[in-house]
């Protein structure tokens, strides 16, 4: 047994997933069990299992999180049930948005406490991190949202080169280090969800539907792959490794 990292008690711990591994069971039933895992670093691209888990938190805690914040936020994107879609964005209607708040905040937090490799290299300001951990712990819904924003995009993919990244491709948290502020962003099932700390300031707002635990609807713009420079940066360079191995291997058979 071990401290919870949340709770603090010393209680046998689950493998908790920073990201809900309901993303990760989805691509694994379509691939045989194994996804193809990208990585932000040198690693070599390579199909594997590994969802990110690490013992993290007891079982009080994990239960909470996946029922206060996760099952709720997979299933109304996921299904889209009551959504209004067209070309130029979804909108989501009697939307409870103190839970896309609560799990945009756990994925975060987890994320940057985790020892896993998947989310090497990711980590929030000691202060902030401390100030999530807290929100979390007390189970409500009053944090100061001056500390960050939230808005989410649906990717879509207008030359049809990425169509396999669509619903099938999981990114991790990454951070962007922008003048006045960073932004972490990940990716599930081809919905981009962007976390700025701190809040954007109103000049950077334009076009920018932001989301509020207040708020009962949310308006998710639909944005090419290609507008997100960071991103296709990522993927580029994720493929041209898949490439050189492939042309490496087949050096090595002839």
């Amino acid at each position: 047994m071990n401290k919870c990292r949340l709770c603090g008690l010393i209680k046998p711990l689950l493998d908790s997933h920073s990201i809900p591994n309901s993303y990760f069971k989805a691509i694994f039933r379509k691939n045989n069990g194994k996804g193809v895992l990208l990585s932000a670093h040198d690693d070599p691209n390579h199909k594997s299992s590994n969802s990110g888990d690490w013992k993290l938190l007891c079982k009080e805690c994990e239960q909470e999180i996946n029922t206060g914040c996760e099952k709720y936020v997979i299933n109304k994107f996921r299904y889209k049930r009551g959504a209004i879609e067209s070309s130029h964005s979804i909108r989501f209607s009697n939307v409870d948005c103190a839970k896309i708040v609560r799990f945009c905040v756990a994925i975060l937090w987890r994320a940057s406490i985790s020892p896993a490799d998947l989310f090497r290299g990711f980590k929030l300001d000691g202060q902030l991190e401390s100030i999530f951990k807290n929100y979390l712990k007390s189970n409500s819904n009053n944090i100061d949202e001056k500390l960050f924003s939230i808005y989410i995009y649906k990717l879509f993919d207008p030359k049809d080169v990425l169509n396999k990244f669509d619903s099938s491709f999981i990114m991790a948290p990454v951070t962007h280090n922008r003048k006045d502020f960073d932004l972490h962003q990940f990716v599930v099932e081809g919905f981009l969800f962007n976390i700025s700390t701190p809040s954007l300031r109103h000049k950077d707002r334009n076009n920018i539907n932001l989301i509020k635990s207040n708020h009962d609807f949310i308006i998710s713009p639909r944005r090419s792959w290609f507008e997100e420079k960071e991103l296709v940066k990522f993927l580029a360079a994720s493929v041209h490794r898949e490439q050189s191995k492939r042309e490496l291997e087949a050096l090595k058979s002839n």
